[in-house]
């Protein structure tokens, strides 16, 4: 048990610093990406990433999975707008502040804010928690959607659950964090410039 106090006190620290950046809505762009840029240098230099060369079965489960889950949302989307509207008009808000508006942002998203997330929650706070595989990834997956809760989002919580859930599975079955990193890539090119969904 004392080896998982350490992952879960930067994960409290990454939860309040999220939570500061979601909350200065004029300077989100700013301290989102220095926050991720933190748990990204923090995952590279502490953690144990479990890093091989991708082979093509790899990289197709990868895209495979990015577009999966891209369509699993986009359903979610339909789901959510017929049974509860109210919960998807605090949602466009949201997806107002953290869609990429100009170059740099599309940048940063790509360059640092997944491989961040991929390489901290995966390849950091899943690699050292201690305990069985379903112990480890539920509780990541659990501390990944609380992380996406400090946005104020019900709704980005549920879908961070789901996304993450996919992406530890791929992390454990595969043992290659480029795996979910690419699923993550492929998800967020849909979500963010191909088919937006807001």
């Amino acid at each position: 048990m004392s080896k998982n106090i350490l992952p879960l006190m930067i994960v409290l620290i990454a939860w309040i610093l999220l939570g500061y950046a979601f909350q200065s809505r004029g300077n989100f762009w700013v301290l989102f990406p220095l926050v991720q840029g933190g748990l990204l240098l923090f995952a590279l230099v502490k953690g144990k990433l479990l890093l091989r060369i991708l082979s093509k079965k790899q990289i197709a489960i990868g895209i495979g999975s990015g577009i999966l889950l891209f369509g699993l949302f986009a359903f979610g989307k339909l789901l959510v707008l017929v049974f509860m509207p109210g919960l998807f008009e605090g949602l466009e808000s949201l997806y107002g502040l953290i869609s990429p508006e100009i170059w740099w942002h599309t940048l940063i998203v790509f360059t640092i804010i997944i491989p961040a997330e991929e390489f901290f929650w995966r390849g950091y706070v899943q690699n050292r928690l201690s305990g069985s595989v379903s112990f480890r990834l539920g509780i990541s997956v659990l501390l990944y959607a609380l992380a996406h809760l400090a946005s104020g989002s019900i709704l980005l919580a549920w879908a961070a659950l789901i996304a993450g859930f996919t992406w530890g599975i791929l992390y454990e079955k595969t043992k290659n964090i480029l795996v979910p990193l690419l699923s993550h890539l492929a998800f967020d090119l849909l979500l963010f410039l191909i088919f937006p969904l807001m």
